[in-house]
């Protein structure tokens, strides 16, 4: 896909998730992988980011936030550690004045 085509598709997917599901349901649960959070990231339209960090390690793989876009903050909500080692971590987008 062209880059300009696929600019041009996920503005369009951002104003379906923003003006029409958003509206609708409020809140939506987005459940992927490195690329479609890129893509939501990118498109300003993630407020929360819930991470479970597992004790595994991988051999290569895409980077979680990649080019996601521009630099954003985020503050930690809650951190929930697990007895089979895994991390349960809860973030929220900080406001742009902070």
């Amino acid at each position: 896909m062209h880059e300009e085509n696929r600019g041009v598709l996920l503005r369009r997917f951002g104003k379906l998730v923003a003006e029409i599901l958003a509206a609708r349901f409020g809140n939506i649960w987005l459940v992927g992988g490195a690329m479609l959070g890129q893509s939501f990231l990118r498109l300003g339209l993630v407020d929360e980011i819930r991470l479970m960090i597992a004790p595994v390690t991988l051999r290569d793989g895409l980077h979680l936030f990649g080019d996601s876009g521009i630099q954003q903050k985020w503050h930690l909500k809650s951190v929930v550690a697990h007895k089979n080692g895994y991390v349960d971590l809860s973030y929220s987008r900080q406001s742009t004045g902070s």
